[in-house]
């Protein structure tokens, strides 16, 4: 569904990625891992057009590397912001709206609302504070809310940059049993995340990003027994996470 070949990718003159190659195929959770700086969020941010790049991304085999972002968008597929960039002064409703933004012009009401009830279905606080301010809410239900704006697109991949960042335990636990519920689903995600730990439990298949490259790619099963993943995510005895 997704491949990305030889990505590099760039910040003005500097330069964050180097010929970066994954893929992630149709009903797989794929997950990047690295430390920081090591090009995680900016892989994803090319994927949408928001970073200056070379090299290509092919969704279902078309080049949509120089598309702009509202044209990659309008192809299907979804960012989850890292820091989740909710829309502060407005409403819950209308966040969720601007994510459907596509339906609504195009008059799918059918299946805004469908994507709306799915949305309360995995995330029942949102219905309870529709009409809430974003920025009067948590830290975890703004990010509720920034995956379920990214739904409302009905996405056909979704991004997500760190959904686990600045959370506390018992809320990240919450979201992700939401991304598992997605992936049984048959929902198509990447997601980038610092808990590897965690994310490895859950995903598929995984890449480890280092210094703007990959360095190691394969089944999370390899890479939990990789010695470089374990001894920089795990210590000495690999215990994961179960959602």
């Amino acid at each position: 569904m997704l491949k990305v070949e030889n990505l590099c990718s760039f910040y003005q003159e500097l330069q964050v990625l180097y010929n970066v190659s994954f893929e992630v195929k149709e009903g797989e959770l794929v997950t990047i891992i690295g430390p920081n700086g090591a090009g995680k969020t900016t892989a994803l941010k090319s994927i949408v057009g928001l970073v200056k790049k070379k090299g290509q991304v092919l969704f279902d085999n078309k080049d949509i590397s120089r598309l702009p972002c509202h044209s990659i968008i309008k192809l299907g597929l979804a960012l989850v912001p890292e820091g989740r960039h909710v829309f502060p002064y407005l409403t819950v409703k209308e966040n969720l709206d601007l994510g459907a933004f596509i339906l609504l012009r195009a008059r799918r009401k059918k299946e805004y609302k469908e994507n709306l009830e799915f949305v309360f279905s995995l995330f029942p606080i949102l219905k309870e504070r529709l009409n809430q301010p974003a920025q009067t809410m948590s830290g975890g239900e703004q990010q509720m809310l920034a995956i379920g704006r990214a739904l409302m697109s009905s996405p056909r991949i979704i991004l997500l940059d760190e959904p686990s960042m600045g959370l506390a335990p018992k809320v990240v636990k919450e979201i992700f049993k939401v991304l598992k519920k997605l992936k049984e689903d048959g929902k198509t995600i990447l997601i980038v995340e610092q808990n590897a730990r965690l994310v490895l439990s859950l995903a598929d298949r995984g890449y480890l990003f280092q210094a703007g490259q990959v360095v190691l790619s394969g089944s999370t099963d390899q890479l939990k027994t990789d010695d470089v993943v374990k001894k920089a995510y795990f210590g000495k005895e690999v215990r994961l996470w179960k959602t």
